[in-house]
This record gives structure tokens, sequence and C-alpha cells, in this order.
């Protein structure tokens, strides 16, 4: 679906054609799914959660939101991101807190691992606090990075969501990459394309 096909279908949806509703979500879903899927080989996420457990969650979460309340694709894109990276992060701590008991009785055993967490858990669970601290001291680009690292969007797509140059964007990316760097002690990488 084309840039202009989004808005006429969002515009649509706003107008109350329910059929909009179903072609958006038939649209949306499938990206959805791609956007997790290359996510959650970025973090290292695998097992018995699936891209199409993240995409369900995502999508039931955007949903309480008012997803298709949107104007156009890059800002739907830009509430994904959001979303999927809170997502990602909940099901990250969740699986920390497993490894660390999950309320279950303690069992003393010989030969334990020394960390409970791995560090690819460790690493995104660091990211999501960095991320916070972003957000107070430049929300704007904390978003940029949001959407370039959670949601695969590209510079072009990012500046017409947030109504700026490109020129712009980068100086966001930059900022926000140079911060996480100093919280983190680390480059992030740079995300997985979304197929």
């Amino acid at each position: 679906m084309s840039e202009l096909d989004w808005t006429r279908e969002l515009l649509a949806y706003k107008g109350g054609d329910l059929r909009a509703e179903q072609r958006l979500t038939h649209s949306l879903y499938p990206l959805l799914r791609d956007i997790a899927r290359s996510r959650m080989r970025q973090a290292g996420v695998n097992g018995t959660w699936q891209p199409t457990d993240l995409a369900n969650e995502a999508y039931l979460k955007l949903q309480e939101r008012g997803v298709f309340d949107q104007t156009c694709r890059s800002q739907l894109l830009a509430a994904a991101s959001n979303v999927v990276r809170q997502v990602l992060i909940d099901y990250l701590r969740a699986r920390q807190a497993v490894k660390r008991g999950g309320g279950l009785d303690r069992v003393d055993v010989d030969h334990v691992a020394e960390s409970a967490i791995s560090v690819d858990d460790s690493f995104w669970l660091s990211l999501d606090m960095a991320m916070h601290q972003l957000e107070k001291i430049n929300a704007d680009a904390a978003a940029v990075v949001e959407m370039v690292h959670f949601g695969g969007m590209t510079l072009e797509e990012i500046a017409e969501c947030r109504a700026v140059s490109v020129a712009t964007v980068v100086r966001r990316l930059r900022f926000g990459r140079a911060f996480l760097r100093d919280q983190l002690g680390q480059e992030l990488n740079d995300p997985a394309p979304v197929s």
C-alpha cells in the first residue's frame, strides 16, 4: 500500500468507513510482523516467543491507543515503533523475572550459571533505561532513535512524520546515539532492515 493509499484509508476510517479498518489492519499486520521479526532477531530473542506473538501484542496495544487515528503511514509507523519497543522490553523483563525465580521457591543447585540473565537481555534492559533518560533530556532525539531502531523507519519517513528536514532528523539521531553510547559504553548497532 502506497503512502497515498494509507492516507486515503485512514481518512476513510475517520469518515466512518468500517471496511477501511479491515483494509488498514490487513496492511498493518504484516508490517508489524516484519518489524517484530527484525527486532527480535536484533535482540537475540528466540525460543517459544515468535514474531507473531510480538506483532499480536503490539497490535492490541495499538488498538487500545486508537492506532487508526493517525493521519499518515509515517505516524502509524512511529506509533508502532513505540509499541514494539514497549512490548519487547516487557517480554525481556518478564523473561528476566522467570530466570531469577519468578516467585518460585528457591532451590540450591551445585552447578548454577553465574548469571541468570543473558547478556542480550541485560543490554536491551539497559538500553530501555537509557532511552527513558534520553526522553527526559531530548524527547525528539529519543523519538528518532526509537523510530529507527525499533520501527525500522527511514530518515525520510521520520522527517515526514515529525514535519522536519532530513538534516534535522540526522542531527537528532546523532545526538541520541551519542547519548546512548555514553550511557551504555558501546555503539548501537544499525538496526536489521525490515523486510
